[in-house]
């Protein structure tokens, strides 16, 4: 019997620890919500955007032109901007280094970044 019950709870733990690995962290989308202003003083990213409650968002380009009306979501662990016409915007992976500070990396289609976006919250 006591066989069993090391072949039982080694089962159990193998089970466990698979688990566990597959979780996620689970991400509380109102922490985008805010003004995010670029940390830079000039680049080829935005120079802020603004992500609304309602899935709405504005983008400020260098230019202080606009992307115009926007909306935005967050998919397979990025921050996804399109505008009315469905055009991606913003599709980069992002990381918050606390809770006014966030990092948006990759490499958009539209725009050359250099280097990670930093964005303080407003």
């Amino acid at each position: 019997m006591r066989k069993y019950d090391i072949i039982f709870n080694g089962i159990v733990v193998v089970l466990v620890v698979f688990g566990l690995i597959g979780c996620k962290e689970a991400i509380d989308e109102n922490s985008f919500i805010g003004t995010w202003v670029n940390t830079t003083t000039e680049g080829k990213s935005w120079k802020s955007f603004s992500l609304h409650g309602d899935g709405k968002a504005e983008l400020i380009y260098w230019n202080n032109n606009t992307a115009g009306p926007c909306t935005w979501k967050i998919s397979d662990e990025k921050l996804i901007v399109t505008d009315n016409a469905e055009k991606i915007l913003i599709d980069l992976r992002y990381k918050f280094r606390s809770k006014t500070k966030l990092v948006l990396s990759g490499t958009p289609e539209n725009i050359v970044m250099s280097g990670d976006g930093i964005y303080i919250k407003q």
